[in-house]
C-alpha cells in the first residue's frame, strides 16, 4: 500500500468532498479521513487536526496544482459575462433599467 500525505485541510465536510471531487476530474485518487468524526462533534476538529484530503505519495504535487488551480470554465461562461458589474447589455442599458416601471 502507498504512502498517503495530506494535501488540504478543511472545518467542514462538503468542502472537503468538492475537493475530492476536483481531484476526481483529474484523475487523482484521494481520501478524506476524519470526516465522520468532525461532522458528529465539530470541537474535535482542531484536537485531530482537522478534516484531512489525502492522496498518494506520488500523486502530491498533481494534486496540489489542481486544488491550487481555479479551475477551467465552462464553454458558455465566457459569452454570459456582461460588460459591467451590474450586468449591462450591449446597449449600455443596465439590467435593472426599465424592470416594473413606466416612465410617466
Amino acid at each position: 500500500m502507498a504512502k498517503l500525505v495530506t494535501v488540504a485541510t478543511f472545518t467542514n465536510i462538503n468542502y472537503a468532498s468538492l475537493a475530492k471531487l476536483r481531484l476526481d476530474m483529474a484523475e487523482i485518487d484521494s481520501v478524506i479521513m476524519d470526516g465522520e468524526t468532525v461532522a458528529m462533534d465539530y470541537l474535535l476538529g482542531p484536537a485531530i487536526g482537522l478534516i484531512k484530503l489525502q492522496v498518494e505519495e506520488s500523486d502530491e504535487q498533481a494534486a496540489a496544482e489542481v486544488l491550487a488551480s481555479k479551475g477551467e470554465s465552462s464553454p458558455n461562461e465566457d459569452e454570459d459575462e456582461g460588460d459591467g458589474e451590474r450586468g449591462e447589455s450591449e446597449s449600455g442599458e443596465s439590467a435593472e433599467s426599465g424592470r416594473g416601471a413606466e416612465s410617466p
